[in-house]
Order: structure tokens, then sequence, then C-alpha cells
């Protein structure tokens, strides 16, 4: 099971709405901050939102149960 969380931080210059619309992704306008939470990298270090500050950020939950 996965779940992807994609949090992007528009600018005026984003994608064409066509663009997002055949990818099924809805603009949100004026954009929401994502909550800033800390997570462990692969490195086991802590790596949180506020970190990339306003640059587009994927996130990707996994699970192999």
């Amino acid at each position: 099971m996965a779940l992807v969380l994609s949090v992007t931080l528009a600018s005026a210059a984003g994608p064409a709405p066509a663009d997002l619309k055949k990818l099924r992704i809805a603009r949100i306008d004026p954009p929401i901050k994502a909550p800033n939470f800390r997570l462990m990298d692969l490195k086991q270090q802590p790596v949180s939102m506020s970190d990339f500050g306003n640059k587009g950020v994927l996130v990707y939950f996994w699970a192999s149960w």
C-alpha cells in the first residue's frame, strides 16, 4: 500500500491548467502551506518541511505489509 502526498507551493508561472486537468490535479489558489513536520531520512537524519523553504515537495509514504 502506498500513499503519495504532493505539496506544491506554486508561483504564478506554474503549470498550465490543461496540464493539471490531464493529470487530475487540482490547483489550490491561493496555495496552502503544508504543516511543518519532521521525519527521518534514509540516513536517520531529521528532515522537516521548513528545510525546503518555498520549493515544491513530494512526500512518499510506503509500506509493505
